[in-house]
Parts: structure tokens; sequence; C-alpha cells
């Protein structure tokens, strides 16, 4: 009787355990939208590619270097692998929109973008705001315009826009100015360098800084859809450590997301 009744002691302490023991068996969904993610060379989780036809996983290298830069914010991602853009880093508006589909019908909660368009396309934004409507949150790189406007999408008023600082603090020499939400690590990163990358001394720029700002925002959200994007920014503004003197500037946005630590 003694043991019968200390096994039915520890099945009752083993099962409140379990049920009042906080649990987080859900990793955020992220689908990034790029050239491709190597899991030879950055160790991360993909679900599901875009493109399954495609013989070489990342043929440019950015997607990768997105990817792990991402991965070292925040370890509990599920990626999928938007894998768009071609080995010079190209691809068309009707394969994007084809993507942003794909990220809609795989409930991913997030979506990073580090490249742009320099121009407004009707469909895309309508296909955007879609997205949106779903409380998927579009994190978007501002773009390298020289101090010229942001990119499209970044450029919308319902995507996060990211610009680059370094280390200091200090606004990346080639980084786009306007309608900027946010700025975050972007300069001097270090992250994985494949195929054309591989040639590339020091990665700067907005993509890099997207990249860091989706890791960071990536613990700050729910996985459950449950915030839209208006609660999702006052949430974020809250936790910006300003770089001027104004609520918000056409450099640096509400100021810091995400510094060199």
């Amino acid at each position: 009787m003694k043991i019968k009744f200390i096994f039915l002691f520890l099945f009752i302490i083993i099962t409140i355990v379990f049920i009042y023991i906080p649990k987080n068996d859900h990793n955020i969904k992220i689908a990034v939208i790029d050239s491709g993610i190597d899991v030879n060379h950055v160790d991360v989780s993909v679900i599901k590619r875009f493109d399954n036809k495609k013989t070489v996983m990342d043929s440019f290298g950015h997607g990768s270097a997105i990817a792990e830069i991402i991965n070292k914010n925040n370890e509990n991602i599920d990626f999928y692998d938007g894998n768009i853009l071609d080995e010079n880093g190209n691809t068309s508006v009707e394969t994007l929109i084809k993507a942003l589909d794909w990220c809609i019908d795989n409930k991913v909660n997030l979506i990073n973008m580090s490249f742009g368009l320099s121009e407004n396309n009707v469909k895309l934004q309508k296909k955007i705001d879609e997205v949106v409507s779903h409380n998927i949150l579009i994190i978007a790189a501002a773009g390298n315009k020289f101090g010229l406007k942001s990119d499209y999408p970044a450029r919308y008023n319902n995507v996060i826009s990211i610009s680059a600082v370094d280390s200091k603090n200090k606004i990346y020499k080639f980084a786009a100015k306007g309608k900027i939400d946010f700025v975050s690590l972007g300069v001097d990163v270090e992250t994985v360098k494949i195929k054309k990358l591989a040639e590339v001394k020091v990665l700067s720029g907005t993509s890099f800084a997207t990249a860091n700002a989706t890791g960071y925002i990536s613990k700050l959200i729910p996985d459950d859809f449950s915030l839209s994007f208006k609660d999702i920014l006052h949430r974020l503004k809250q936790k910006t450590q300003t770089l001027n003197n104004d609520e918000r500037d056409s450099t640096y946005g509400y100021g810091l997301l995400l510094n060199k630590n």
C-alpha cells in the first residue's frame, strides 16, 4: 500500500507541475522574404520554403545573413523562407505579391523585408493592406538611398520602417530619410557571409538594421495575432530610446529600437 501511495502522490505532484508551470512551446513564425536561407551555413529552423523547386537554397547570400541576424536576437523562431530574390537581388512585384499571399496562407506572425522598391505599386499596396488586416506585422528596410526618401513598402503607414545606425548611434551615411519609424544597429554587422556577400569586406545598411529590429521586435509581440499594427507600434514606442529632442523626425524616427548589445 505504501508503494501505491507514493506513486499516486508523485503522479499528483507531476500533474500539478505540468498544469501550473508556464510553458512556451510555440515559436513565433517569421517569414524572411529575401534570397533564401541556406541551412548548411545558418543554424535555424526553416519550416517551409516559398519556392521548393530552387536547387540552390540561397544564390545571393543576403537572405542567409538576414536570418542569422534575426536568430541571434531571438532563437525561439520558426522561419518561413520567402526565397524570391535572384543571385543579383532582383525579383518582380508579381512574385512578391504571391509571396505575401503565401505568408497569409501559412499564418506567419511577422514578415521581414530587407529590401524595397523605389516607386509605389498600387497592387502591392493593396496586398500589404490585406496582410496587415490579418494582424501580421511587416518590418521593412527604409533603404540605402543617400538621404533620399525611403523605399516601399517601408514608406507605407502600416509597415514598420527601419533605418540604420552605428554602435555610437550615428546614422548610417547612406540611409534614406523621410518615413522612418525606428533605427537599429546596421553598421559593421557580423553575420554569415556566403555567395556574393562573401566578397563584401564590411556589411552595413538598413537591410541588416531591419534584421536586428525584427529579432528584437519578435520577442515583444504575441504569436496569437491579438495585437493590431497600432497596438504594436504603441508598445514599441514605449521601449524606444529617443535620439533627438523631437517625438519623431525624418532621420531617426521615434528613436533607437535596438542597440549594439
